[in-house]
C-alpha cells in the first residue's frame, strides 16, 4: 500500500475536526506512478473505509462538474 496507515488515520482525524463545507472527489485521474494503482481517486476512496464512511456520514453528493463529484456537508440536527 503506497499510503501509510498512520497517514490515513491522521487525515480522517483532521477532517472530523474541520468538517469543510464541501468535499471534491476527482474521477478519471489515473496516476499509477503515484498511487501504484490503475484506479482513479473515486475508486480508491471505496477501499479507504474510514474516509469513505466519514464522507457518507457527513456529506451528500450535490452535483458533478467535469470529473469532480461535489459533496456538500449535511445539516446536523441541533
Amino acid at each position: 500500500d503506497w499510503y501509510p496507515p498512520a497517514w490515513r488515520e491522521e487525515n480522517v482525524d483532521l477532517l472530523w475536526a474541520a468538517l469543510p463545507p464541501y468535499v471534491l472527489i476527482l474521477q478519471v485521474d489515473y496516476m499509477p506512478w503515484v498511487t501504484g494503482s490503475e484506479d482513479d481517486s473515486n475508486t480508491l476512496l471505496q477501499s479507504y473505509t474510514e474516509l469513505n464512511n466519514w464522507l457518507i456520514y457527513n456529506y451528500e453528493r450535490e452535483t458533478q462538474i467535469g470529473n469532480f463529484f461535489i459533496w456538500r456537508r449535511k445539516l446536523q440536527p441541533g
